[in-house]
């Protein structure tokens, strides 16, 4: 797979026309490790050449791979049915089944493996700026999965939705249902509740600090990798402040 998208992205897919219908039949392959292999390579190609793969010059093969690609929400396997069919990376490209995509999504948030429940919602969040509007219902109900994970997942789409310019105007009608299912997961873990009991007994005589008190502001997966890209370090006071989050355990709802 690394091999064909490294000669793909050098020579041009325009220079090699057999390549992607041959990936595509390999997809049909009964052998599990062909069919990965090929969904591998597609993947890469989509995302290293997703302007020509929708454009006249190699005939829009989009309209062909993205319903072959659709199939695949339905596999046996739940490797297969999440982390290729319901890739978000294979189908943006082609904007216009942005809508079938999303329709089958839906249909995963459902899906008995809370994997692929949980790599769902990280679709959702990567997709919340195509077609917000219909997204938002669906993250509601899926806040409240059974599974803590698949919840917890389920919230960083709002974390993401919190750093949007439009957030006040599209939130606004949905939190008379979302702030009871947030609220209702906002409780320590025991761990944590050990922790917390140990400090107040260390120094319970002693008065708080403007450190002790002061809030706490977190931000989604997104824009905290962001910030590392850019290069933008935290001031000390941010520092301190992740030193104190280290004696709590994982993050929870």
């Amino acid at each position: 797979g690394i091999l064909i998208t490294t000669i793909a992205s050098k020579g041009e897919l325009q220079n090699w026309p057999e390549l992607l219908p041959k990936l595509c039949s390999l997809l049909d392959s009964e052998d599990y490790n062909t069919c990965e292999g090929a969904f591998g390579a597609l993947q890469k190609i989509c995302e290293d050449s997703a302007e020509i793969l929708d454009s006249d010059v190699l005939d829009r093969p989009l309209n062909i791979m993205i319903p072959k690609f659709l199939q695949f929400f339905k596999h046996s396997s739940p490797k297969i049915r999440w982390f290729r069919g319901g890739d978000p990376s294979l189908h943006l490209p082609g904007f216009s089944t942005v809508a079938t995509f999303q329709q089958n999504l839906f249909a995963l948030a459902g899906d008995e493996e809370p994997e692929v429940r949980k790599n769902v919602c990280r679709a959702l969040v990567m997709l919340l700026e195509v077609r917000m509007d219909r997204l938002l219902p669906h993250m509601i109900s899926i806040v409240e999965d059974q599974d803590e994970n698949v919840a917890l997942e389920a919230c960083e789409f709002w974390l993401t939705l919190a750093e949007q310019p439009i957030c006040k105007e599209v939130l606004c009608r949905h939190l008379t249902k979302l702030i009871p299912v947030l609220v209702n997961g906002m409780k320590y873990s025991e761990i944590d509740i050990i922790l917390l009991k140990g400090d107040v007994e260390e120094d319970e005589a002693i008065p708080d600090s403007e450190q002790d008190i002061r809030p706490r502001f977190h931000r989604s997966k997104t824009v905290a990798q962001q910030h590392e890209e850019d290069g933008i370090e935290d001031d000390d006071d941010d520092d301190d402040e992740l030193d104190d989050d280290d004696t709590i355990s994982d993050w929870n709802l």
